[in-house]
């Protein structure tokens, strides 16, 4: 068994492996004591545990190219068990779909596959050190092989489930709750498949839907945790969690607070020192970034400028550091960081504590700034457009009035606006909520219709964006937590 260097999976996954069975018998190294200090603590989570075989169906073989099928989404380690001669190379691929006929291995410079070299006759193998996000899996090999047996030993995280009654939405009910189940291990992760990786926006749906469905708070407690030990020198969040690259999304720094407020509010608890205090640095970091002109300029430098995937939004030109000409200003930053104060308020209040910072003169200078001739706000100084996620913030946040607040939802409603993408809906659907509760329905009605078009479209867990697969240049995951946010509406609403 060797980690396969010249080989990575993705460059969040990190690299593949081999193994050659015809060297299997080759005996390990002696263990060497050495003298190293260390720390323990307990372990905050429970240990993820092994399910029961799930063997992959036979769907299709060309020459020696083998494609099975596992039925639905699963998360965990391949196992199988096949004949072929000696020395026989077969290449291991697994995937979330086979829109071109069969596994999309090969994506940019990522590579979802394993190298197997087989011995003479019997060959069984388990793969406990690589956790793999996928339905079909496919065999190619250089000689010719028979396959007895292959198929995914899931892992999970063990959670009970709380039974909820979703009537003519079970479906989409019990499809969110298999999504979120794919996308919690060792702690949240945004997606079993591409990357598993920790990240504040996506666990923030994550932990969400987990009070309700899971009633489960250790897990999302060390989740935070883990985030907050990943915080940077300079005070902002690391783009995810466990990490040591460079690059942080300001935005994502500022759904933290939400994040601690809402595990306080709903287990009860209080949140570790680390944890409180890391929302706490974020929340004077970005009063400290307030401007002469009442207004935080989008960052440099080490920063990603992103919001949510959508035109006008992502400010993907900035991960080749082509940052905008001169100062920048955009919208949807101001309002995160508003909405940041009002959970931070709200996380001293559960904490009998004073809220004391004024974000009346921020609010004035969005409104001046950004408020267009039709209501709506701009999404930045160059952008002179809106989007239904500004004007939900906008609302959610105070900065639109009250008789303003009331036409921007009925535009929402309407679809007169850029649309938010499935990872940032919660606030449209809270923020026509806030409108009165007759938009129930259509919170309820934009639900049915971009979750069944999912399930229509052969959906076992549900997609990262509404383009599906075809999303990132064909890198799109068919299985992202953060898309799991029916749990928490129907619980809501139904």
């Amino acid at each position: 068994y060797k980690s396969y260097q010249r080989k990575i999976i993705t460059g969040q996954l990190g690299l593949s492996f081999a193994f050659d069975a015809c060297d299997a018998g080759v005996p390990y190294g002696a263990s060497v004591e050495v003298d190293k200090e260390v720390s323990f603590v307990e372990r905050p989570i429970k240990r993820l545990v092994c399910g029961d075989f799930i063997e992959a169906k036979l769907v299709k073989i060309e020459g020696n190219r083998y494609l099975f099928d596992l039925g639905r989404e699963t998360v965990g380690y391949i196992d199988f068990e096949l004949t072929a001669s000696r020395g026989c190379e077969l290449t291991f691929s697994w995937g979330e779909h086979v829109t071109d006929g069969w596994v999309r291995r090969k994506i940019g410079r990522r590579d979802f596959s394993f190298y197997y070299t087989a011995k003479d006759g019997q060959n069984a193998f388990f793969a406990p050190l690589r956790r793999l996000g996928c339905r079909y899996i496919e065999v190619e090999a250089d000689g010719e092989f028979t396959v007895e047996r292959i198929g995914i030993v899931p892992i999970d995280y063990p959670v009970s489930i709380i039974p909820f009654d979703a009537g003519e939405r079970q479906a989409i009910y019990d499809t969110a709750i298999h999504t979120l189940r794919c996308s919690m291990h060792d702690h949240y992760e945004d997606c079993p498949w591409r990357e598993q990786a920790l990240y504040a926006m996506d666990s923030r749906n994550q932990m969400l839907c987990g009070y309700y469905c899971f009633g489960e708070y250790d897990f999302a407690h060390a989740s935070l945790m883990l985030m907050a030990k990943g915080v940077r020198s300079d005070g902002y969040l690391a783009i995810c969690a466990p990490a040591t690259g460079r690059l942080a999304i300001p935005s994502f720094s500022l759904i933290y607070p939400t994040q601690v407020k809402e595990y306080e509010l709903h287990s009860g608890r209080r949140c570790s020192d680390d944890v409180f205090f890391a929302a706490k640095r974020i929340i004077e970091n970005f009063r400290g970034a307030v401007d002469e002109n009442g207004l935080i300029p989008a960052f440099r430098d080490t920063f990603w400028n992103f919001y949510e995937w959508t035109d006008g939004a992502d400010n993907g030109a900035e991960l080749g550091n082509g940052y905008r000409e001169g100062k920048a200003y955009d919208v949807l930053l101001q309002l995160m960081y508003l909405y940041a104060e009002k959970s931070y308020s709200k996380l001293l209040e559960l904490r009998g504590e004073v809220y004391d910072y004024d974000v009346e003169p921020i609010k004035s200078a969005v409104r001046r700034e950004f408020l267009l001739d039709d209501g709506t706000y701009a999404l930045s100084n160059e952008i002179r457009r809106s989007s239904e996620l500004a004007c939900a913030l906008a609302i959610l946040t105070g900065v639109a009035r009250d008789e303003e607040k009331y036409a921007l939802c009925e535009m929402i409603k309407r679809g007169e606006l850029t649309e938010a993408s499935l990872s940032m809906r919660a606030f449209v659907w809270d923020a026509l909520m806030s409108c009165g509760e007759e938009n129930a329905r259509a919170v309820l009605r934009d639900i049915d219709e971009k979750y069944g078009f999912m399930l229509d479209h052969g959906a076992t867990t549900f997609w990262e964006t509404m383009d599906g697969e075809a999303a990132f240049s064909n890198a799109g995951s068919l299985c992202h937590g953060w898309s799991a946010m029916p749990v928490y509406y129907f619980h809501k609403l139904l």
